[in-house]
């Protein structure tokens, strides 16, 4: 009869439609006809277990089934059903009369030999959310709950609970098993939880077995608190063609937390304090890479119980994370077999391979949390030297957050696959904007400020090319503090502008004379400083100034005359061939080395300090600072870089930051360095390679202030004076 009726409304609907095509001219909007779900599409059956409708349950949307057991039956009977949707509630023996196991087959008038199983619906079933409306099924202590052999499936938003006993058909709570000649016929298991099932013998909570062309994926499902102790048990038990991944297994106990044979993929899995004899037991032709297997606890010591093992040949084990292990080995292969284990990132495991071999590495993961209760707390922190450490495997194009592999997440310019189940993203490196005080004027000057109304007031003008603190000093005779002309204010990148009326701190006038306008200004990431002078003059007479040094550009009434003249009596700093000393020009790490040496007299222009050989790649005989560079190098004062690009390399053009300028010139003092950086500046730590030399520099007022600014370049004028402080400390 049904099938009657489905034919008689397929010619309805294929008459209305020639109806409407040779009349369109006179009924332009077509009449619907309303068509029983067994024509256009396999039907659903509805379950809430909360059900208020009236009469017995049909399995309609408004009057649903209230146990899950009937809806299965009804699909069973009902050639052109095949889904079941079940609202939020607890479907047990105990609460709805369930009766276990539910089994589909081949053999079962099943639409399109499918069965879908859908939960998390709301009780009126128009919406549908995992997290807010939970489907439960209660076991109460049975050890199956589906079973499925030869079908196609989707089973979504259950959760399964409270198995138990044991299991002589070697079934777990859920078995697909699309064995036997059947093809192409493919299972869709997500987005389910397992939780609080106590089995033994050989119930896994889920149990896959694939041959042929048939297929399933498994992803997106959390297997949590579940204990199987028993021998030759598993958590997760796949073979075939099986894609698991995305998957979280947390807490568990089992003799084995995930079994894989005959070709089945794994990946982005988080396995969280499992406690088993193995962690993955792979049994030929198995995919296992980016996963994170954290806090492992080893409940056997015989030589075949590792993290991973693996059995039969074909498997690969790569880029996975596995850290916090406490037991046996890490890895463990079988006499004979060839699998790969190769690129995976290990860390404070009690027994890692030694030496390691194949590209397997130690690595810090700087996890973001020490107690580990769910995947983004067992994520690479920013700076972890296991980032970016994988191979290439481009089939796993996403992490477990669904973000896109690989990135570049250490900075380096290469994007490379990070180990695990989570990809570190992009570093963006911003290099911090040097700070600089350009276009410096005052005028008019000379000025005078005799309140008669001409040039009684001079305006220093100057522009920042980021936003800083900024405070404007006047100098006087010696003294940097003589009057605190601006307060340190905060000013956005610009032109900044500040008057004087000639009036000293206690609003006297100021006597004729050469005053320094001294400009400081500090960034988030810099400071700089530049000085301007400025002539009072009440009388009208000039005051005469000469030059420091015979330097150009330098005045003998600079603050910083004698380090600068201290520097070219020494023949540290002799200036430019055009008169000038360019204070405010950074110093380059040739030139750093020359001053040093100088500086402490440890240079002879006469001797040949490099025998012929080249100090490093990039210092060759034509260099002007050839041999300053190889005393450096034998006085043990000169090192090249150690890592990244620049490793083995010297760079002798590259500006000198503030640290290397302080480790170069502070080698040569004869005193060691302190090992406490406790009281040094702000923005140094204790693990810094210069964390000693900034100390120094702090407990003897070198660079004044509470931060050093590490990575700023040092100016010729920095270094004159800080050299030059040395020496009144009589460290020189």
């Amino acid at each position: 009869m049904k099938k009657l009726i489905a034919m008689s409304a397929g010619v309805i609907l294929l008459f209305t439609a020639l109806v409407n095509f040779a009349f369109a001219e006179l009924i332009p909007i077509p009449i619907p006809l309303v068509l029983d779900c067994s024509v256009t599409q396999y039907c659903a059956v509805y379950v809430d277990d909360d059900s208020d409708a009236v009469g017995p349950p049909s399995g309609s949307k408004s009057n649903p089934f209230t146990d899950i057991t009937a809806a299965v039956d009804y699909v069973k009977a009902q050639a052109d059903y095949n889904t079941i949707k079940i609202a939020e509630g607890t479907y047990s023996p105990s609460a709805t009369g369930e009766v276990y196991s539910w089994a589909f087959s081949d053999s079962n008038s099943l639409g399109g030999n499918k069965i879908q199983i859908y939960g998390s619906y709301k009780n009126d079933f128009s919406e549908r959310d995992s997290e807010t409306y939970q489907t439960l099924i209660d076991l109460e202590n049975s050890p199956v709950a589906l079973t499925l052999q030869n079908v196609n499936a989707k089973i979504e938003g259950l959760t399964l609970t409270g198995a138990g006993t044991f299991n002589w058909a070697s079934q777990g709570i859920i078995t697909i098993n699309n064995t036997g000649g059947a093809t192409d016929y493919n299972v869709v298991i997500n987005n389910n939880e397992f939780t609080q099932n106590s089995t033994t013998l050989s119930t896994p909570n889920l149990k896959i077995d694939l041959d042929g062309s048939n297929t399933a994926e498994v992803y997106d499902n959390n297997f949590n608190t579940s204990t199987n102790s028993s021998s030759n048990s598993y958590l997760v038990e796949l073979a075939g063609d099986v894609e698991f991944h995305n998957n979280i297994l947390y807490k568990n106990v089992a003799d084995t937390g995930l079994y894989c044979a005959d070709g089945g993929n794994i990946y982005n899995n988080y396995i969280i304090g499992l406690s088993a004899e193995k962690g993955a037991y792979l049994d030929g032709g198995c995919t296992f890479v980016h996963n994170t297997i954290a806090d492992m606890t080893m409940t056997s010591f015989t030589s075949e119980d590792a993290v991973v093992v693996t059995d039969s040949d074909g498997n690969m084990v790569a880029n996975n994370l596995i850290t916090g292990t406490g037991g046996n080995a890490t890895f463990y292969q079988f006499a004979g077999d060839t699998s790969t284990i190769e690129f995976n990132a290990l860390s404070d495991n009690d027994e890692d391979p030694d030496p390691l071999t194949d590209s397997n590495f130690q690595c810090d993961p700087m996890y973001s949390n020490t107690t580990h209760g769910g995947p983004s707390d067992v994520t690479l922190g920013a700076g972890s030297d296991c980032i970016d450490g994988g191979k290439t495997i481009s089939s796993v194009s996403d992490d477990y957050f669904g973000d896109h592999r690989p990135e570049d997440g250490d900075g380096d310019g290469n994007a490379d696959y990070d180990p695990g189940a989570y990809e570190a993203p992009e570093l963006v490196i911003v290099t911090p904007t040097t700070l600089t005080i350009t276009g410096v004027t005052a005028t008019p000057t000379p000025f005078s400020p005799d309140a008669d109304g001409t040039d009684d007031i001079v305006t220093l003008s100057f522009d920042i090319n980021d936003d800083a603190d900024v405070t404007v000093h006047v100098q006087y005779d010696g003294d940097p503090t003589w009057l605190e002309l601006m307060a340190t204010t905060a000013q956005t990148a610009g032109t900044v502008t500040v008057d004087w009326d000639g009036m000293d701190s206690i609003g006297d006038m100021a006597e004729d004379g050469i005053y320094t306008l001294l400009i400081d200004a500090v960034s988030t990431s810099n400071s700089t400083n530049e000085m301007y002078n400025v002539e009072v003059d009440v009388d009208g007479e000039p005051v005469v100034t000469g030059q420091c040094g015979g330097y150009t550009d330098v005045a003998d009434t600079h603050p910083d005359c004698a380090a600068i003249e201290y520097m070219q009596s020494v023949g540290a700093m002799t200036g430019n061939p055009d008169g000038s000393f360019e204070p405010n020009e950074p110093l380059q790490r040739d030139q750093i080395a020359k001053i040093s040496l100088e500086t402490f007299g440890l240079f002879d222009d006469a001797e040949d300090y490099c025998g012929g050989e080249d100090p490093f790649p990039d210092v060759d005989e034509d260099d002007w600072s050839y041999q300053h560079v190889c005393r450096g190098v034998e006085l043990g004062m000169i090192y090249g870089y150690t890592g990244g690009a620049d490793a083995g390399f010297y760079r002798p053009g590259r500006d000198v930051s503030r640290v290397e300028f302080l480790a170069l010139i502070l080698r040569n003092v004869g005193e060691a360095m302190p090992d406490d950086s406790l009281g040094s500046y702000d923005d140094v730590d204790g693990d810094n390679w210069y964390s000693g030399y900034a100390k120094y520099s702090y407990d003897n007022g070198l660079f004044d202030g509470n931060k050093l600014f590490p990575s700023q370049t040092t100016t010729r004028l920095e270094v004159a004076r800080h050299v030059y402080e040395l020496y009144l400390l009589g460290k020189v």
